[in-house]
């Protein structure tokens, strides 16, 4: 019979991601401890600094480091990033942000009715939600334009 292992598991053993001072749109010097390979919610009120806090401190910094690690040819096609107003950033990695954006194509709440569609001129058989759709779907024999 094995005995159960007393050691901890590896992802017990883990890192802090330490914020002192940062000072992110609304933030005023607030400073914290995330542990590494754990799932954290930030959770208040709104204006209370989440999104400052996570996408504005933590994710720029973040995708500011990844942005460093290409070839300087690449760097110049990038946007330049600069470094988040915070007294210290430490344990950070380079971390894929996932943005909060509404997931699809329509920015349009699901309430919204469709787009009647229209016809680009009264010869025109394609017809599309907009003049510049149903420019793109056309040709010469269905069109005069």
């Amino acid at each position: 019979m094995s005995k159960p292992s007393t050691a901890p598991h590896v992802a017990d053993s883990h890192d802090l991601i330490r914020v002192q001072g940062a000072r992110e749109n609304n933030l005023k010097d607030v400073s914290i401890e995330l542990p590494k390979r754990r799932l954290t919610v930030f959770t208040g009120v709104s204006g209370s600094g989440k999104s400052s806090l996570v996408f504005g401190t933590i994710a720029a910094e973040s995708q500011r480091m990844i942005n460093e690690t290409y070839s300087a040819f690449v760097q110049g096609f990038m946007p330049t990033l600069s470094r988040p107003e915070v007294d210290l950033l430490d344990g950070l990695t380079t971390a894929i942000i996932v943005d909060q954006e509404r997931m699809g194509s329509n920015p349009a709440p699901p309430s919204a009715p469709p787009p009647t569609p229209t016809r680009c001129c009264a010869s025109c058989s394609a017809g599309s939600a907009s003049r510049t759709s149903a420019r793109r779907t056309r040709t010469r024999s269905t069109c005069p334009r």
